[in-house]
């Protein structure tokens, strides 16, 4: 979506647009509460796996080298994914408490050195990069034309509901439970925040990240001290360019080889969240319908080219069809197999740390 609308409008219509969908988000973290009825466990779970789904062709495209690589699916680019793949998953079976938990990042470090050694980094990105820099605000300015506020939007809609999906899962994965109504709307209202503060400093729309939630299933960890290490990593790194080309320079395939698995979790977290009750022949038809038409529209967005552009790029996210069609199948359940489904709430939970 910020591509064609910096194509057409500018770079401040971007960001003018992303401070707007920061408030659209916000908004809808706010009024949570009288919808969330609309996202159980199955709609939940449909969400999550359409993400999963979705993630696969990033996960193995990086896998073999990355999008416009020169030498894609090489054996050198398939070897190194491999070893780092293979790698973790022995960390993994065989670590102990902190090794254990630890086995995606000293997967990556085993990658970073291994693709040292084969001369596949680029160094010279880290001794061109400057030690120091600040942030500059509003860089390329604001502006709010109508065309970048409907577009940003609505997907910040569907920016929102695949945030319900990711925490939903994230809960699930580290703590075997459904998330309380303050952590959902905590998360939606941040990711408010966070978008419309990234657009003031020329950065685009945050969203939720779905490969977390396969890095939480994989540990089991979801303690926002430790996410607020990892933040306050990225603060520095934004702060000292040389430390963030350092990292960015990260071959593909160490990503991909660690992507393939986090990706996998992901679908396997939607799994979870569909599976937390029995299933119906009502509920296998939701999915089937969501799923497929959700799934088609990604995978095939030329089928959307006759629509409104706005409304085509909510349709081909998958995310929103599939959503919408599984919200609408659900409530049209039999009341009885949807009183199955109502859960106690826990208004009351102690937010884990």
């Amino acid at each position: 979506m910020s591509v064609p609308l910096a194509q057409e409008c500018g770079l401040g219509a971007v960001f003018g647009g992303a401070l707007f969908a920061g408030g659209v988000q916000f908004l809808f973290g706010m009024f949570f509460t009288r919808i969330r009825h609309l996202f159980p466990p199955l709609v939940a779970g449909v969400v999550v796996l359409v993400i999963g789904i979705g993630l696969i062709p990033t996960g193995i495209l990086l896998f073999a080298g990355g999008a416009g690589s020169e030498d894609l699916g090489s054996l050198r680019n398939l070897g190194v994914a491999t070893a780092v793949l293979v790698s973790i998953l022995l960390i993994y079976r065989f670590g102990r408490g902190f090794m254990a938990a630890a086995a995606v990042l000293l997967g990556l470090v085993f990658g970073y050195l291994l693709t040292a050694s084969l001369g596949m980094l680029d160094w010279d990105r880290v001794a061109d990069a400057p030690w120091l820099a600040a942030p500059q605000p509003l860089h390329f300015g604001l502006e709010f034309p109508s065309a970048a506020l409907i577009a940003m939007g609505a997907m910040a809609v569907a920016t929102s509901i695949e945030t319900v999906g990711d925490i939903s899962a994230l809960t699930k994965a580290g703590d075997q439970r459904e998330p309380t109504t303050r952590e959902m709307k905590g998360g939606l209202m941040g990711d408010g925040v966070g978008t419309s503060l990234a657009a003031l400093f020329s950065a685009l729309p945050n969203t939720s990240f779905s490969q977390n939630v396969g890095l939480v299933a994989f540990t089991g960890v979801m303690s926002r001290f430790v996410v607020t290490i990892g933040a306050l990593f990225l603060v520095v790194a934004g702060f000292v360019p040389k430390l963030a080309m350092v990292i960015a320079i990260i071959p593909a395939p160490v990503i991909g080889g660690a992507g393939v698995m986090m990706f996998g979790m992901v679908l396997a977290a939607g799994i979870t969240l569909l599976t937390t009750r029995p299933l119906t022949q009502n509920d296998l038809i939701i999915i089937a319908v969501s799923v497929v038409v959700g799934q088609g529209f990604a995978w095939r967005p030329e089928i959307a080219e006759q629509l409104p552009e706005n409304v085509a790029a909510l349709m081909t996210s998958g995310i929103v069809p599939a959503a919408l069609i599984a919200i609408v199948l659900y409530w049209m359940k039999p009341r009885e197999e949807r009183m199955l489904d109502v859960d106690v709430p826990l208004p009351t939970a102690v937010d884990p740390d």
